[in-house]
């Protein structure tokens, strides 16, 4: 009989669960093509100008843990409104916030878990959860519906529970105040939060498990630079969780990366850096104002979203398309919601460089103020 590979496991998760994740944005017939999940927009002259210079050093094998500079300057960053006294063993420098999400799954999920995640989510929550043997079950990620989490929570239904928050695909987001208490029935219950905080700087609150992390059960974040600095190619990620947890995750990572690459760390390094603070601002401000205008002519049209924040609509769909109507004959292109779990929707992120989505919104980038 021939062996079932974790290889295996992941198509098979895939082609059940998401048959539509890796062919998404990969069609190109609509006016406005709003289906990417990410900022998109060409930094100014002055910041390209103020960029680290690459020296020999950087190409050499670094740190496996990632650069002191590097950590330090994310928890200098990260945690001004959380933890300040975070520990630098208690993160670790990833291959972006995919495989720090991934190193998280892979240290504490096992075969038989009961795991709690959102839907509509992000497609490789799922996929990871039945790779990995795990039975997985579904919450409403609105922060309507928090208390009907608490209550999963609070009764043991569940031995890891995954937060996105801002959410994707719908934008929605928590304030600090209901983390607080997600964070407290977990320790009391025993369960593992994992994190996914790639958008927390986008988002209104800027609310973040980074204050939680060492408590009973145990919190895991993950985040990244991509959205943060407009740098998803850059692909620096981070993992924050107990001492131990990091170190673990740290030994499979070994497994198949011998460091994060030198170069990218130098560039990150001066990404989270204040020298890099009106970038930063104006990404945010970028975001914000794209999203809340196009909120706004979808909501003339008689379309309005369901929730908007961070990159991110979640907006009815006519029929199960991934084309939403702009007026006067135009259509944005987003990901249709199958691809997250739950049909009749579509995602779209209007958070672009596009010149024609600028003058559509009216929105352009400006860098400049305190991030």
């Amino acid at each position: 009989m021939t062996a079932i590979t974790f290889s295996d496991q992941i198509h098979a998760a895939i082609r059940s669960t998401a048959p539509g994740y890796m062919q998404a944005g990969h069609r190109d017939f609509a006016q406005f093509d709003m289906s990417r999940g990410e900022a998109r927009f060409t930094w100014p002259a002055e910041v390209l100008a103020a960029m680290p210079d690459p020296r020999g050093e950087d190409l050499r094998y670094q740190d496996p843990r990632g650069s002191a500079a590097l950590r330090e300057a994310f928890l200098a960053h990260r945690t001004i409104r959380s933890q300040p006294g975070l520990d630098p063993r208690q993160l670790l420098v990833t291959a972006g916030a995919k495989q720090a999400l991934w190193l998280a799954f892979a240290v504490t999920v096992r075969a038989g878990d009961r795991i709690l995640l959102p839907c509509p989510g992000w497609a490789p929550y799922r996929i990871w959860a039945e790779a990995f043997g795990a039975r997985a079950s579904f919450y409403d990620p609105s922060p309507l519906h928090a208390d009907a989490l608490l209550a999963e929570i609070a009764a043991r239904n569940c031995d890891h529970v995954v937060i996105n928050s801002p959410h994707n695909p719908t934008g929605a987001e928590y304030d600090q105040a209901i983390i607080d208490r997600i964070a407290a029935a977990a320790a009391d219950a025993g369960v593992t939060i994992i994190s996914d905080e790639v958008y927390r700087d986008l988002g209104r609150d800027r609310a973040s498990f980074l204050a939680h992390i060492g408590t009973p059960g145990g919190v895991m974040v993950a985040d990244s630079l991509s959205k943060t600095a407009g740098a998803a190619g850059l692909r620096i990620g981070f993992l924050a969780g107990a001492a131990d947890v990091v170190d673990a995750a740290l030994a499979v990572r070994a497994t198949m990366d011998s460091c994060p690459p030198g170069t990218g760390q130098a560039l990150a390094t001066f990404l989270l850096s204040p020298a890099a603070a009106a970038l930063r601002h104006g990404i945010r401000q970028f975001a914000q104002a794209s999203v809340a205008r196009l909120a706004e002519k979808l909501r003339a049209l008689g379309t309005p979203a369901e929730s908007s924040g961070a990159l991110y609509l979640w907006v009815p769909a006519s029929g199960d398309g991934d084309c939403v109507a702009l007026g006067d004959g135009m259509l944005a292109r987003g990901v249709p919601g199958r691809t997250f779990g739950l049909g009749g929707h579509v995602r779209l992120c209007p958070v672009d460089s596009d010149e024609r989505i600028a003058r559509l919104l009216g929105v352009a980038f400006e860098p400049g103020g305190e991030a």
